[in-house]
């Protein structure tokens, strides 16, 4: 291999990375949505027109924050930056979050509200301060030695030294300091975000650095976010070390040669190597976790032995006389187990749901369903199970947490309209609305829980802080307990007053709240009690351990008072907090200017160019659903890519010199844009100059009772183009823990090929015996010269369990997908194809096992020349002249094949990190059996066989690749009945094939 070509490719490897992470879009917003745009001192709103009133309230957080984050992070927010940084509000989502992304540059932010027990922050504020940390971070990449790339690659190069140097684990742990730090609040501060780090400290699992960061196929490993916070904000409060964050990313910045940064931050901060000093964090947090006096502690007993793999059971509650709960774990989806008619029922069950909750004769929840079509719109439905049936109680709105009325004939839940703001809405038994309650301004209601006749209701105040309000029925909700820096949950109602958990003491409790006012902690756990339910005496509740968070139960209860307001201190947040008041002051927040609204213009920003490169890539598209990324080839031209602001358009264009097989320099240019701004989805691709243009054009020869007939092509000297346009609409049936989906498409391809539709008929003679054969032009049937064109239709269907982290297949599913392909005006010498495929998944024999089966059918028009719309070849064999038989002589195949997935684990290896990090390892054998009809010269059927096996080391990274990445091989014997034969006819078919896997999953 060339210099020119590895370094060519060492350049699409790192766009690579760069794209998967940063062309990145959370879907779509309906269509029907107008668009204004207004602008504050350094941000562009684009938002929901009529929605002004949401976007001054972000514009004033964003800026009131921007100032703060510049001391400790090194970089202010947009400062190396002119322009002001767009901010697009999606509020019509049924998710709770915000991105930044950097190519193009903006905030993405989805302004409902966390529903399942949130932050004791106001949503603006908590995106606000995490989102602006994130803009800081990627300042560095445009400063320094990277300085000059901002003019040579636009956008695109800051956004991979983002994914290059800090990674996701700094960037979201930075994050989680700075809103701990900037904020009385925070996820620092929550009692449950590094409560399995107290239970693995404490029970002696002290791994490295890299094992808690990567975890394993079997063992349990908090997400980045936490390790992030544990890391960073470990080494700020141990080294007393505010600048950590702005040292690391200004020498990447100035020395960005240099290897291993963060090894070398901490040995600059420590004095001592990365992982002893990550130890002396664990040992510092463990220490102060030991000093805490909480005890003595509840006793309770687990409801079952310990098991296998890590396992959360929550929202326990007793229903139909039995105990219900909610149960995932790292080999199962989430599930509804509860015991129903008598026997044991284990339902699929949706994840994006709240607690269950019961008046006696209904089984309640909250669930987000997603819109039908649109990837930013989505439903809260209040559900309910009766009579061994799952229905819906509404289908509109977005209504959370359900509470039903002690006697079943209300329904109290919390409404999030999408114009902001939060309220109360009282349900009769079918669904109709009774009463509707607005929260005052810049309060946020999160849960009820009725007592008798009275309504109690969880809130976020304006200003922060979380408190319990009573209703009477009539009036404003009086609050009982005011507003503090702590996490409240799981409101249950009683016939004298509530019981919730909070987490007040530093991890999560359960308390009871009188009629009178008081207050009384029923539960004092080592590592933290969350959902519950009362039975009588007993309290069943969910604890964590370091098996999972798992139920107990216990009829000890303490039942002390205590002082809401006395909550327990957090000497690391209260040390980062303190830290970034002894920075230098930043400069005042501008937070009043606002120009006035006005409208968003869809159309112009289709085509944003936002990045380039001087050099040719084949950048195919990332698929809005699986995040798949293609790279075809990489060369010597040039490439701009283009997204809007929306998340709706995005594309490339590029140019490219070469040369072509006979050694002459062509130059070629592609287009490619893919649009899902309308009900189809568009996706467009135009090529042209990368060869020459074919004609093509078929003869028949004829001597005596015999003829043949041929197809041949030319190449003519005049550039090709091909276009295809594809149209699809997704559509989304996903509800109660399964994934379904309906796809119907349509897909168009021309090129400026020529098939000429004449039909020359030669007559050979036949001479005597050593003579030379003679043949002459006997006629000419006329035929138009027509286009090389291509039309498919096709409709997939899906129905599948969700996969769980251990698992390589859905536990259960099935889908089908059936087509026609035609080549319009050739349908008389091109076949017309038939397909269908088949695919379905079962449980293995053991736990994370997996079977994946499939299908696949196509048949041939009568046609004289055989063309596949999709490959039915088994998988062994890999010569390309088999598939060119297959169309021409098998005009009906059928391939059926098994693929059985086993995954197993040799423990994690560690120790080539961070180069990369094995977590396990999977066998999958497989077989494939094709069966064919065989036609065009020859009679019969075929059937040809394949076996192998794949086997892979799983990989968490892979040099600068934070992306999960599969190694290996795979290898498979093939055979079959009529393998000699199908050999006979010029395929060359091999008996065995070995080759290389190397897949990263973006």
């Amino acid at each position: 291999m060339s210099v020119r070509k590895i370094v060519l490719l060492f350049a699409g490897l790192v766009v690579s990375a760069a794209a998967s992470a940063q062309f990145y879009s959370g879907g779509e917003d309906p269509a029907s949505v107008r668009w204004s745009v207004s602008r504050s001192a350094h941000y562009k709103l684009i938002y929901p027109r009529g929605m002004d009133s949401l976007a001054r309230v972000y514009a004033r957080s964003l800026e009131y924050y921007r100032p703060l984050e510049a001391p400790s992070s090194g970089y202010l927010p947009g400062g190396m930056y002119r322009r002001p940084l767009p901010v697009v509000l999606h509020a019509f989502g049924g998710s709770s979050n915000g991105s930044v992304a950097w190519a193009p540059m903006r905030m993405d932010l989805y302004t409902l509200p966390e529903a399942y027990g949130p932050e004791p922050l106001p949503w603006t504020a908590s995106l606000a301060v995490h989102e602006n940390r994130h803009v800081s971070q990627m300042q560095f990449g445009a400063d320094g030695w990277f300085k000059p790339f901002k003019w040579l690659t636009g956008e695109l190069f800051a956004g991979a030294m983002a994914g290059i140097y800090p990674g996701s684990w700094f960037l979201e742990g930075d994050a989680v300091v700075a809103e701990t730090a900037l904020t009385p609040y925070g996820r620092g501060r929550r009692g449950d975000f590094l409560n399995y780090y107290r239970a693995a400290f404490d029970q002696g699992d002290w791994r490295n650095w890299y094992r808690w960061r990567h975890g394993s196929w079997r063992r349990y490993a908090p997400n980045h976010y936490a390790l992030g916070y544990l890391t960073l904000a470990g080494a700020r409060y141990l080294y007393d070390e505010p600048l950590f964050t702005a040292d690391y990313l200004r020498g990447a910045a100035r020395h960005p040669l240099r290897l291993r940064h963060i090894q070398r931050a901490f040995r600059r901060t420590s004095g001592k190597k990365f992982q002893p000093a990550f130890r002396d964090i664990m040992q510092t947090f463990q220490d102060l976790w030991s000093a805490e006096n909480r005890g003595p502690w509840t006793p309770g007993e687990a409801l079952d032995p310990a098991p296998a793999w890590y396992t959360v059971q929550a929202s326990p509650l007793f229903f139909d006389g039995s105990l219900a709960r909610l149960e995932h774990s790292k080999i199962r989806p989430t599930r509804l187990i509860l015991r129903e008619r008598g026997k044991e029922r284990r339902l699929p069950f949706s994840s994006a749901t709240g607690d269950l909750r019961t008046d006696g004769k209904r089984l309640y929840w909250s669930e987000t369903v997603p819109d039908l079509r649109w990837g930013l719109a989505a439903t809260s439905r209040i559900r309910y199970r009766e009579d061994g049936k799952t229905h819906d109680l509404t289908r509109s709105g977005r209504l959370y947490n359900p509470a039903p009325s002690p006697d079943g004939s209300r329904i109290a839940a919390v409404e999030y309209p999408v114009e902001g703001g939060t309220r109360l809405v009282l349900l009769d038994r079918d669904g109709n609305r009774l009463q509707q309650i607005p929260a005052p301004d810049g309060v946020q209601y999160v849960e009820s829980a009725w007592s008798n006749e009275r309504l109690y209701l969880s809130f976020i105040a304006g200003d922060g802080g979380s408190g319990i309000a009573r209703w009477d029925g009539a009036g404003v909700p009086e609050t009982l307990l005011a507003p503090q820096a702590v996490s409240i949950a799981h409101l249950q109602g009683t016939a004298d007053g509530l019981l919730f958990n909070c987490d007040r003491t530093g991890v999560g409790e359960i308390y009871r709240l009188a009629a009178d006012g008081t207050l009384y902690q029923l539960t004092a756990t080592p590592y933290g009690a969350a959902d519950f339910t009362l039975q009588g005496d007993t309290l069943w509740y969910s604890a964590q351990t370091r098996d999972g968070v798992l139920l107990h139960k216990t009829a000890a209860l303490a039942d002390r008072p205590v002082d809401f307001a006395a909550v327990a201190p957090h000497p690391v947040a209260d040390k980062l907090s303190a830290q970034e008041k002894a920075l230098t002051p930043p400069v005042a927040a501008d937070t009043e200017t606002w120009s006035e609204a006005k409208p968003f213009r869809k159309f112009p920003g289709i085509f944003h160019i936002h990045s380039w490169a001087p050099v040719y890539f084949d950048y195919d598209r990332i698929e809005q659903l699986s995040g798949d990324v293609t790279w075809r080839e990489a060369g010597i031209g040039a490439t701009a890519l283009f997204q809007n602001l929306l998340g709706t358009s995005s594309g490339s264009v590029g140019y490219s010199v070469h040369k072509d097989a006979d050694g002459r320099w062509r130059h070629a240019g592609r287009f490619q844009m893919t649009y899902t701004g309308l009900y189809p989805v568009l996706e467009l691709s135009a090529d042209i100059g990368d060869r020459d243009l074919f004609q093509y054009r078929r003869v028949r020869q004829e001597s005596g009772s015999m003829a043949l007939s041929f197809l041949s092509g030319q190449p003519v000297e005049k550039p090709s183009f091909r276009a295809s346009l594809r149209a699809y609409v997704p559509l989304n049936f996903s509800r109660g823990g399964w994934h379904r989906g309906l796809i119907p498409q349509v897909s168009y391809t021309f090129t400026n090929d020529r098939f000429n539709k004449s039909l020359p008929v030669l007559t050979v003679a036949d001479p005597l015996e050593g003579s030379s054969s003679f043949a002459s032009l006997s006629r000419l049937e006329p035929g138009d010269n027509v286009f090389m064109q291509r039309l498919t239709l096709s409709v997939r269907g899906y129905q599948v369990l969700g996969t769980a982290a251990s698992q390589e297949y859905p536990t259960l599913g099935i889908g089908a997908e059936t087509g026609w392909q035609t080549r319009l005006g050739l349908e008389d010498l091109y076949s017309n194809t038939f397909f269908a495929y088949l695919y379905g998944y079962l449980p293995g024999l053991f736990p994370a096992q997996g079977l994946r089966l499939t299908a696949t059918y196509q048949h041939q028009s009568g046609a004289p020349t055989g063309e596949n719309a999709i490959s039915a070849i088994p998988r062994g064999f890999q010569d390309t002249r088999l598939s060119s038989w297959l169309a021409a002589h098998a005009p009906e195949q059928v391939k059926l094949t098994a693929d059985y997935a086993i995954p197993f684990s040799l423990g994690e290896w560690s120790a080539f990190s961070p180069l990369f990090y094995v977590t396990h390892f999977v066998v999958k054998p497989h077989a494939d059996v094709l069966t064919f009809a065989v036609g065009r010269g020859f009679e019969g059927h075929g059937t040809l066989l394949s076996a192998g096996a794949e086997v892979t080391a799983r990989l968490a990274n892979f040099l600068w690749l934070p992306y999960d990445t599969a190694v290996g091989f795979t290898f498979d014997w093939n055979g079959g009945p009529d393998f000699d034969f199908v050999a006979e006819q010029g395929t060359e078919l091999a008996r065995t094939w070995i080759g290389g896997v190397f897949t990263v999953d973006f």
